[in-house]
């Protein structure tokens, strides 16, 4: 009993969340593109899903310690269609990024292959860790 009540309920906001009003609004629910940010040999690594997406369609800002990424997901089936289902997205998208130290923006590379951007950035070398000796 208790399962089937939750399909019930998953059912149901399928129906509500398929329907042409939250249809459109294609970047609603959940952050997109999904984002990895690690470090490897001293550089900070960012890598986005973007697939179908070309290197125009993307434009990469940086502004102190925050990586700002905007793209647009072009929607090239036809308008008068109805859905049966809808799972890939499209429309206009902006993720900004608070870094966790400040980046030396002419050291910033930026690479798109098979739909993964990976980013790679190095740390300004002022805003480095140094130990400070007391007088």
């Amino acid at each position: 009993m208790f399962f089937s009540d939750i399909f019930n309920t998953q059912r149901e906001l399928d129906k509500i969340f398929n329907n042409d009003f939250f249809g459109r609004t294609t970047f609603a629910r959940g952050s997109y593109p999904g984002i990895n940010m690690f470090e490897m040999d001293d550089k900070l690594v960012l890598k986005a899903e973007v697939p179908g997406l070309k290197r125009q369609d993307l434009q990469i800002k940086l502004e102190n310690d925050v990586l700002s990424l905007t793209g647009e997901m072009k929607n090239f089936e036809k308008e008068n269609i109805r859905y049966h289902r809808r799972e890939r997205r499209f429309g206009t998208f902006n993720r900004s990024l608070k870094l966790p130290y400040r980046i030396d923006p002419e050291k910033v590379q930026a690479n798109l292959t098979d739909g993964i951007l990976t980013v790679t950035l190095e740390k300004d070398e002022n805003s480095k860790t140094r130990t400070i000796e007391i007088q």
